[in-house]
């Protein structure tokens, strides 16, 4: 698992446990939910500066972000085949 991999993968674990939407999240830190997103599903390069937001964000200590022993996140379930 990369870096990108990992602190998306405990932003993920860390809002569920929290009770938190994506939404709430991004609103915490100023940044849309699109930006957000790409930062759980590990697709965002983080500065210090969106770093320092998402761990307040979160309400957690940094270094909860680089917790290598997290399960992964779920796997979401691909939608169904529409029918006519």
């Amino acid at each position: 698992m990369n870096l990108f991999d990992l602190i998306g993968t405990n932003c993920y674990w860390l809002r569920k446990d929290a009770g938190l939407t994506q939404e709430e999240v991004a609103a915490r830190m100023g940044v849309s939910h699109s930006h957000y997103s790409a930062i759980e599903n590990g697709r965002q390069n983080l500065t210090f500066g969106t770093f320092d937001r998402l761990y307040k964000a979160l309400g957690v200590r940094p270094a909860a972000l680089f917790d290598e022993g997290r399960p992964p996140k779920p796997m979401r379930a691909s939608p169904s085949p529409r029918t006519k």
